[in-house]
């Protein structure tokens, strides 16, 4: 629940002291009991237009606010139709992208193929191929190569052709977990989480994932402190990498041994898998964790799965990216503009209107996959907020350096204000 704080108190309500003194001129009590009122009352019985001054005098002119009703009648706005740098909050469109593409139910496949004593992985963009999906896809491939008393492989072929992303705009290769490379075969979002011992021993931080030989030479290159999850893949082949040697580990675990790995697609016709590997979660569970945790990777795996669906192989970044904008233009939102689809590049552009529209109608039946009523964004050119207050459906987007001192205090402030005045919100 917010919290009425004193500065809050003296910024709204003492507003209303100025009429209320005038009426102490006249022989009543009215004006007594007026002023009383004005410092006795929560924020929350204030005046809405009172209220409402004083948050829009808090904006600049590159920042944006809108509030509607679940019909669409505007409450409070500040240059809601100005396409602004909206950060994490672009995730709902993409999240409502996806789950209009694959819908709900729907769950991310990895293939695993054989010939002979050769098996091949391949994989179709599941942004949640953690250790222990890994794990399972391992024991059931190793129990149908058992019943055909195949205990040992030659090549275990490692193939990630579904796409070709090369970098996302607004990544820099850094050691954080954000800046992680996509593709269509990726275990563990491309990172590990690696201890350094006293000794100089690199070992795992978390039980379910084993440490893999290449694991240990990229914590030796890139692990800065005692103990942090890193970026572990800085290339594809880097990718396929982390990605070959985790799976080998848990074959190995399961009673398969493996001669080598080798990247690349298979040397013959695919024809029909061994093993499908469905994702234990559903889309609308990698969609609210998405959106909890704000995960990059995820979203933009997502993004370029659902422009899969649209263009011929391998989905590459650009063509994903307009398919996207097609979706968003044939819907309506012509004038929200996608350079990818996380909000971490500045590029990426939308007006607090089309946020609302989307709250109030799209987004709306999936509401309940937001982790708390709304959604935050943070960049260093942005800060922003979009979610629900109570009945209403707000967007919040700061990017004025000129009006705002610190962009994320007041971006607090204000969802502290707008909570105020709509009182009944948050959960």
């Amino acid at each position: 629940m917010p919290m009425h704080s004193h500065s809050s108190l003296k910024v709204n309500d003492l507003r209303r002291i100025p009429r209320c003194l005038r009426l102490l001129r006249r022989p009543s009590t009215s004006g007594f009991v007026c002023v009383l009122a004005a410092l006795l009352l929560p924020p929350g019985s204030l005046p809405a237009a009172s209220s409402d001054e004083a948050i829009t005098r808090r904006l600049g002119s590159r920042d944006c606010l809108m509030v509607t009703t679940r019909e669409g009648t505007q409450v409070l706005e500040h240059n809601p139709d100005r396409a602004l740098i909206p950060a994490s909050i672009l995730k709902l469109f993409t999240a409502w992208y996806g789950l209009s593409t694959f819908g709900d139910d729907f769950r991310f496949t990895t293939e695993v193929y054989l010939s002979g004593k050769n098996l091949l992985v391949r994989g179709t963009g599941d942004p949640a191929l953690t250790s222990s999906e890994v794990d399972r896809l391992a024991r059931e491939v190793s129990a149908l190569l058992r019943a055909r008393g195949i205990t040992e492989l030659e090549t275990l072929y490692l193939d990630g052709t579904a796409f070709a992303v090369g970098t996302i705009p607004g990544t820099s290769g850094s050691d954080n977990p954000y800046d992680v490379l996509n593709g269509a075969l990726v275990v563990n979002y491309n990172t590990i989480f690696v201890r350094r011992l006293a000794d100089g021993t690199i070992v795992s931080a978390e039980e379910e994932t084993p440490i893999t030989p290449f694991a240990v030479t990229q914590a030796k290159r890139y692990l800065l402190k005692s103990q942090d999850r890193i970026n572990a893949a800085r290339t594809p082949v880097e990718v396929l990498a982390l990605a070959g040697d985790l799976l080998a580990v848990f074959f190995e675990r399961h009673g398969l041994r493996i001669g080598r790995q080798v990247q690349g697609s298979w040397p013959q016709a695919l024809g029909k898998p061994l093993y499908l590997h469905r994702a234990s979660k559903p889309l609308s569970e990698l969609v609210r964790e998405l959106l909890r945790y704000s995960n990059n990777f995820t979203a933009n795996q997502l993004l370029l799965a659902a422009g899969g669906l649209r263009t011929p192989p391998p989905v590459v970044l650009s063509k994903a990216v307009r398919s996207f904008q097609d979706f968003l233009e044939a819907r309506g939102y012509g004038e929200v503009r996608v350079v990818e689809g996380s909000g971490i590049a500045g590029e990426n552009r939308l007006s607090c209107r089309a946020m609302t529209r989307l709250l109030r109608t799209d987004w709306y039946p999936h509401r309940d996959l937001l982790h708390k009523s709304w959604k935050s964004g943070t960049l260093d050119a942005a800060m922003s907020y979009a979610g629900y207050l109570g009945d209403h459906a707000f967007c919040l987007i700061l990017n004025d350096r000129s009006k705002h001192r610190n962009l994320y205090a007041a971006r607090e402030e204000l969802l502290s204000a707008l909570r105020h005045r709509f009182p009944s919100s948050g959960r």
